[in-house]
């Protein structure tokens, strides 16, 4: 036996034949369902303790999102802003899952994130972070990983 087909039966030897992990398909709504699960588990805030610093985050974050009135006075606003922060795509199904708001509200405060360009839809048809809206996310201490 030559050198290439030794070299090749030893490669061969140590391959997988396995193919399904080459055909795999992604389920990208359960990957996203699965998120929704542990923004949930994040929003459950008994789990947190607050001090002092907190109040002054939240009075510097207020001060901050007070530029767009229309946007963070609107019930949940920043809960579903921090989801699409967290998210960055995500279906508007699921985002008004985390919303917890009525239909008529959840699209009123998408509406208002979309005209202050924090949020566009794609051509999916899912709601995703601006570079307007990353850079919100970032100057209030969200972490956007893009």
């Amino acid at each position: 036996m030559g050198y290439q087909e030794e070299l090749q039966a030893r490669l061969d030897a140590v391959r997988s034949h396995d193919t399904t992990e080459k055909n795999k398909v992604v389920d990208t709504c359960s990957l996203e369902l699965k998120l929704i699960d542990e923004l949930n588990q994040e929003f459950e805030f008994s789990q947190y303790d607050l001090d002092e610093s907190d109040i002054l985050r939240a009075i510097k974050i207020e001060s901050i999102l007070a530029q767009y009135p229309d946007v963070f006075e609107q019930k949940n606003a920043l809960r579903v802003f921090y989801a699409l922060a967290k998210c960055d795509v995500i279906q508007a199904q699921n985002l008004h899952k985390l919303s917890l708001l009525e239909g008529k509200d959840f699209k009123s405060l998408v509406n208002a994130m979309i005209q202050h360009k924090l949020v566009r839809l794609n051509t999916n048809h899912e709601l995703e972070m601006t570079m307007v809206g990353q850079s919100l996310a970032e100057r209030i201490g969200m972490q956007v990983f893009i």
